[in-house]
């Protein structure tokens, strides 16, 4: 319990000196209870939004302090009167990192005790694709298979971005999909060509990072034609 501007001591003397001489009575302001069912939710990779229930006793409430802390860290005031809402939204955070926090109230004296305390990690982009691979199925199509990232980022991921070059260059974007399938058929290629892809995964914050080996695939030769022709007809001699 945090007494505000005087210390506990001097406010306790300044009332019962009061209340001897009759002109007030005796001051008696207790402490609010804690903020109940704090609740920190991941917004974005920047920004988390907090939310809390009132004391049980909540008159006289003039405001609330947040603090915070990373890791282990020691609790930092975030702001030291938020008034008196019981919403607050930090902003200025850094992407896919843990924040702690705790609300406190205060009447016009005191300050009570904390609430619970809660913890939530910032959203990211995806982690990367794992064990892409390629395979050639024909003169024109080369088919692709991948496993999902181990961290989606906190949101779920809708989509891949397919890069592809001619096993000679940096990989270029072909295709974007919208769904989360891990799978992908590139054709209309040049048969017995060499192809070099790679894969990223995408989230509502961005596109994560590639996969960590490329996957490359030759198309096979063209088929040769060894269908003979059928017989001319119509011919006509005179």
């Amino acid at each position: 319990m945090k007494i505000l501007g005087l210390p506990l001591a001097s406010v306790l003397l300044f009332s019962a000196l009061i209340a001897q001489s009759g002109a007030l009575p005796a001051l008696a302001i207790s402490a609010p209870s804690p903020p109940r069912n704090l609740t920190a939710l991941a917004v974005s990779d920047t920004k988390v939004f907090l939310i809390w229930d009132p004391p049980v006793n909540a008159t006289g409430v003039i405001g609330y302090l947040i603090e915070y802390k990373t890791g282990s860290n020691p609790y930092s005031i975030l702001i030291s009167n938020t008034g008196n809402v019981t919403t607050y939204l930090n902003s200025g955070l850094v992407a896919n990192a843990s924040y702690t926090y705790r609300v406190f109230a205060f009447n016009s004296v005191v300050e009570g005790n904390p609430s619970n305390e809660v913890t939530v990690t910032t959203l990211s982009v995806p982690s990367a694709p794992r064990d892409l691979s390629a395979s050639a199925v024909s003169s024109s199509q080369i088919n692709l298979i991948w496993t999902a990232p181990t961290n989606d980022g906190g949101t779920p991921i809708i989509g891949y971005n397919i890069l592809r070059d001619s096993c000679t260059g940096s990989g270029v974007l072909i295709f974007t999909t919208t769904n989360s399938s891990t799978k992908y058929s590139d054709m209309g290629l040049t048969a017995n060509t060499c192809y070099r892809y790679n894969v990223e995964a995408i989230n509502a914050i961005g596109n994560g990072n590639a996969s960590i080996h490329n996957a490359t695939a030759t198309t096979k030769p063209a088929p040769l034609n060894t269908h003979a022709p059928n017989a001319p007809t119509g011919l006509d001699v005179k």
